[in-house]
C-alpha cells in the first residue's frame, strides 16, 4: 500500500466485498454499517457532545462517520469493542504501566480561554487517575497542510502552555506560530492544544498518543511525516511522554494478546478491513 489514493481503494474494496452501499464519495448509505459493532448509547452521546457534527439524531443525514475512510469511524472500530469489556489486553497492547479504567470519545478540554474547545479523538482514564489523551488519523496526514494557532493562543504574551508545567511545548508552539518550526503532515498545532487542554484540565501530568494509519512504502509523504513525528517527539517527549504508535503495530500487538476465542470475530473485522 503506497499511496492515500490506494488506502481508499481498499476501503472501497472491502466495502463492495461485504454488499455495503456506498456513494460515490465512498460513505456508506447506512451509517451502521461503517462499524463493527452498533455503536452504544455512551458513545453516541461522546460524539453528540462533540463539536464535529459527525453523528446526529438524524442517521438519513451523511456526515463525516459515513466515510470509509473515517478516522473517527476507525477509532470506533478499534476501541468501542473495549468499552464494556476487561480493558487489560488493550491497556498492554499499549503498553502502559496502569490499567484502563474507563474510554471516552470525543472528549473536551478546556484550555483556560474562552473560543472552541478541541475535541480529543479518545481520552483513557487510568486506574491512577492519569488521562492518556489519544489523537487518531487516518488518511489526513497524507495530505499537506498548514495548521496554524489563533492570535488568541498568545495575546497579551500569554505563556498558556508554561504555566501548566509544559515549557518546551511553550517554545515549540510559539516557534510554530512564528514560523520558524514548521510541520506539513503532523499536524503538531492540534497536538499541542490537547496537551494544554489534558493539562489545564486534570491533575496528572500530559500524556500523548498520536495514532496514526501507516503506509507501507518509502514515499517521500511518508519519510517527511516519519521525520516530522520524530522532531516534534525529540521536543516535547518528555514533558508530554510523547508515543507515536501506527495503527498497524498497535493491531499486531492486540492480535498476540487477544487469542481468546471471544474475540476472533472483533480482530478478524480488523484484520480484513483494515489491515
Amino acid at each position: 500500500m503506497k499511496t492515500k489514493k490506494e488506502v481508499l481503494l481498499s476501503q472501497k474494496k472491502w466495502a463492495e466485498s461485504e454488499k455495503i452501499e456506498i456513494d460515490k464519495d465512498q460513505y456508506v448509505t447506512n451509517r451502521n454499517k461503517n462499524f463493527f459493532m452498533e455503536l452504544s448509547t455512551e458513545t453516541l452521546r461522546d460524539f453528540s457532545d462533540g463539536d464535529g457534527a459527525e453523528v446526529l439524531a438524524d442517521q438519513s443525514i451523511r456526515t463525516k462517520i459515513f466515510a470509509t475512510h473515517s478516522s473517527s469511524a476507525l477509532a470506533c472500530n478499534f476501541f468501542e469493542y473495549w468499552r464494556y469489556r476487561d480493558k487489560k489486553p488493550l491497556a498492554k497492547a499499549l503498553k502502559l504501566k496502569q490499567q484502563i479504567k474507563a474510554l471516552v470519545f470525543e472528549q473536551k478540554f478546556s484550555m483556560g480561554m474562552s473560543g472552541t474547545m478541541p475535541n480529543l479523538d479518545l481520552a483513557l482514564l487510568l486506574s491512577d487517575g492519569t488521562v492518556v489523551g489519544i489523537e487518531s488519523k487516518f488518511t489526513e496526514w497524507m495530505s499537506p497542510h498548514n495548521s496554524i494557532f489563533a492570535e488568541s493562543y498568545f495575546i497579551d504574551r500569554k505563556k498558556r502552555w508554561k504555566d501548566v508545567g509544559l515549557p518546551a511545548c511553550q517554545n515549540l508552539a510559539e516557534s510554530i506560530h512564528r514560523g520558524l518550526e514548521k510541520f506539513r503532515h503532523l499536524n503538531a498545532p492540534q497536538l499541542l492544544k490537547h496537551s494544554l487542554g489534558i493539562s489545564n484540565m486534570t491533575s496528572s501530568s500530559s500524556r500523548l498518543i498520536y495514532l496514526y494509519f501507516d503506509l507501507h512504502s518509502e514515499s517521500n509523504i511518508k519519510k517527511k511525516h516519519d521525520e516530522e513525528i520524530d522532531q516534534f517527539g525529540k521536543l516535547v517527549k518528555e514533558e508530554l511522554q510523547f508515543k507515536a504508535i501506527s495503527y498497524q503495530n498497535l493491531f499486531e500487538e492486540l492480535k498476540k494478546i487477544s487469542t481468546d476465542p471471544e474475540h476472533a470475530k472483533y480482530v478478524s473485522y480488523l484484520q480484513k478491513r483494515y489491515f
